[in-house]
């Protein structure tokens, strides 16, 4: 007797890898039910030690905020790029250093295509949805267009809305600019 994983709304974004390791653990008849050796031996736990670690919850929202980003005029860019390397809380910078290393699989310090591919299928999108998003966040995010986003790009695009929108923040970036544009 098996437990069918197959159906309801909470295995849809489980893996078919892990579905067959928690089966195999559900199995009625103890003969037939893999031991904790085997299941600790088994590829997809094995596969997922490597990524232990790894913040998927932070890499999610880091995804969807890349997808979400929009820059209306290179003012805005300016203001949010200042307030994001700039007057960011240093525990909301080193967060998002930690979420930009683990995308950053070559450590080259730039996101390519790929990196952040890698992350949307391992979401639990099809490569070719994926890809279509990765090309749409490339063509928004890559400011500069060296077909990459930098650590400065990522940032700005991770940017908690409630610090850009705090007039306090708005006013010191704002004084910067006035002060560069007066000189």
């Amino acid at each position: 007797m098996c437990v069918d994983l197959s159906v309801g709304e909470r295995w849809e974004k489980i893996s078919n890898e892990a579905k067959a390791l928690i089966t195999k653990m559900l199995t009625y008849a103890p003969e037939e039910r893999i031991t904790a050796q085997q299941a600790l031996n088994d590829d997809w736990v094995v596969k997922n030690i490597e990524n232990k670690g790894r913040d998927d919850t932070s890499q999610a929202l880091s995804l969807k905020n890349l997808q979400a980003f929009k820059v209306k005029n290179q003012l805005q860019q300016a203001v949010m790029a200042y307030i994001a390397n700039h007057l960011q809380a240093q525990e909301a910078q080193n967060k998002m250093q930690k979420v930009f290393q683990e995308f950053d699989k070559n450590g080259d310090g730039v996101l390519e295509k790929d990196e952040v591919l890698e992350g949307y299928i391992r979401l639990g999108k099809s490569k070719s949805e994926a890809t279509k998003i990765v090309d749409d966040i490339f063509a928004k995010i890559d400011l500069n267009g060296n077909g990459t986003i930098d650590y400065s790009e990522f940032l700005m695009a991770n940017l908690n809305k409630d610090e850009v929108t705090c007039e306090g923040k708005l006013r010191e970036a704002f004084k910067l600019f006035d002060k560069v544009s007066n000189t």
